[in-house]
Order: structure tokens, then sequence, then C-alpha cells
């Protein structure tokens, strides 16, 4: 007693169709103390079931995302004094080769 490969194939057709359109379902659903939440697989979106009907949860904002949000200051510049020409051997000591000495 065999088994036609029509039906196997309408039976495979049959489960695919089920697992895409039935399981897993498209919300996940959550209980809260009071009240029931979904969360869609797909957009990762939460929505809380009131009297009215089902509305959305707004996420909550992290606090790095919180302080990345807020517009932050220039870092101050640099202070930086002029103390005149360098001697050559104050050239010397930072490693710089000084200039050479045009003969006018």
């Amino acid at each position: 007693m065999g088994i036609s490969k029509g039906i196997i194939i309408i039976a495979l057709i049959i489960l695919m169709l089920f697992a895409a359109f039935v399981w897993p379902t498209m919300y996940r659903y959550d209980k809260f103390p009071s009240k029931l939440v979904r969360t869609n697989r797909i957009t990762g979106g939460s929505e809380m079931l009131w009297g009215d009907g089902w509305f959305k949860m707004e996420p909550r904002r992290s606090i790095v995302e919180e302080a990345l949000s807020k517009p932050s200051a220039p870092p101050p510049a640099p202070k930086i004094e002029y103390l005149g020409p360098l001697s050559d051997e104050e050239l010397y000591k930072a490693g710089i080769k000084p200039p050479e000495k045009s003969a006018k």
C-alpha cells in the first residue's frame, strides 16, 4: 500500500502554507500586569490593548540616545602662545634642522 506522489506533494504544500500563514503568527503576545501587549515579529513595533482597541506604544529612549540627541558644545580652542623666533640651538634640541642662511 503506497502513497502516491500527488498526495505527498499536496500534503507538503498544505504544510508549507500552514507554516507561512498560521504558525508562527505575525504577532507575539505578552501579558503585563493588567494589559495585553502584542509585538510585531517583523517590525518590532508594540501595541497595547485598551478598551477601544490596539494602541501603539512609543519606544523608550535609552540614556545614551538621550545624550547623543542633545547638541554638544565644541571643545575650547587650544591656547597658542607665541614665544618669538627660536635660536639654532633650540631648533637642534627640538630635532629640527635650522634653515640654511643665504649669503648675500
